[in-house]
């Protein structure tokens, strides 16, 4: 009995030894939980301010002349004559290249010949069944000699069409042996040589008229509802520093391309003189939705948590930050509009808002 007291006592006084060490580490960590908290935490801040905003839309893409033809050939044969080089001005029509076409040629001359006689016969027809006419209300000829003569005209008129299509196309064989550009523009890319044999569906040449250009590229559909038709886009290229394109939007897709869920978006511009862009540069291109001047602005990097339209912002009084509501309207990249929430001179911060709770206590020293 005695063993099992003592043993008992023992046993309480190390329960009780143990829930004062507990009670004391759960209070020293409580204290060094409010002794860290009570930390100032050291932020970047800025200041709300009226000024202007344009909200813009980035895109990128590859340009191209804003007409574009390629060359291909619809006859077999040799190239005999080389009548353009690259980067020449072509008016639409010009050569750029022609095939040996002396069998055409004289396909062409027999199909003239045949046309010639063919017309010569039906006018022959034509001024015999006139004469059967006259005749006819004289009563000279039989009610089927004019059936013949009508006939006969009716046959050679026949003949005069069949022989003018072959003609037709005895000439479209020959005009296909001069390949031509089909829009006015620079001859861009040659594929042909003196000597070289082509054949039906052979790529010749590529001819851009690059005096405008065009840009097609995807935006989002939230993106979309704010572009209209006639928006200013300004244009960028790295290859072509220094000069800064203006375009407009020319039009947009209705339906979303089904695999980057984007909407194409055309931009037309026009190049510079010296016409320093290529079809098929890289570009950059910032499209103008909004323009907003003299409203109340804020660092983007201000913005925490959204919500619609609703976001927050931390506001410096003193030397704490408080949780503030905001509404904002237009933003770009590096800029804001606030519509409701702040006052012009609050000091809010911009960087930092993650280590930030309602009232925490700030420092406006460098940011570590």
């Amino acid at each position: 009995m005695k063993t099992g007291k003592v043993s008992a006592v023992a046993l309480l006084s190390v329960v009780i030894l143990g829930a004062i060490i507990f009670l004391r580490l759960n209070s020293q960590t409580r204290n060094n939980g409010k002794g860290e908290a009570a930390r100032p935490v050291a932020v970047a801040v800025g200041c709300v301010r009226h000024g202007n905003i344009t909200n813009k839309i980035n895109v990128t893409g590859d340009v191209e002349g804003i007409h574009e033809a390629e060359v291909i050939s619809e006859t077999t044969g040799k190239v005999v004559a080389i009548e353009s080089e690259v980067d020449a001005f072509l008016q639409a029509g010009g050569i750029i290249a022609r095939i040996e076409n002396e069998l055409q040629e004289i396909s062409l001359d027999q199909a003239k010949a045949q046309t010639a006689a063919a017309k010569a016969n039906s006018d022959k027809a034509n001024l015999d069944l006139e004469r059967i006419k006259g005749l006819y209300g004289q009563n000279a000829v039989s009610e089927s000699q004019k059936e013949n003569a009508e006939l006969g005209a009716k046959a050679a008129l026949a003949r005069l069409r069949s022989a003018q299509a072959a003609e037709r196309l005895a000439q479209k064989q020959f005009d296909d042996t001069i390949l031509r550009t089909p829009i006015a523009g620079r001859l861009a890319e040659k594929f042909v040589t003196i000597g070289k044999m082509i054949s039906p569906g052979m790529k010749v040449a590529t001819v851009v008229d690059d005096s405008r250009l065009k840009l097609y590229a995807g935006v989002s559909g939230e993106d979309l509802s704010s572009i209209r038709p006639g928006d200013t886009v300004e244009i960028s290229c790295d290859a072509v520093r220094g000069i800064v394109f203006s375009g407009k939007i020319r039009n947009f897709a209705l339906k979303a391309d089904p695999v980057t869920r984007t909407f194409q978006v055309e931009i037309d511009f026009t190049n510079d003189k010296g016409r320093s862009l290529k079809s098929g540069m890289f570009v950059r291109a910032a499209i103008h939705t909004l323009s907003r001047d003299g409203v109340l602005i804020i660092p983007a990097g201000a913005l925490i948590d959204s919500s619609g339209s609703r976001y927050s912002a931390f506001v410096v009084r003193g030397s704490r930050a408080f949780i503030r509501r905001i509404t904002i309207g237009a933003r770009t990249d590096s800029f804001v509009e606030v519509t409701s929430g702040l006052a012009a001179g609050d000091t809010i911060v911009t960087f930092g808002q993650q280590k930030l709770e309602d009232g925490s206590e700030v420092t406006y020293g460098t940011v570590g």
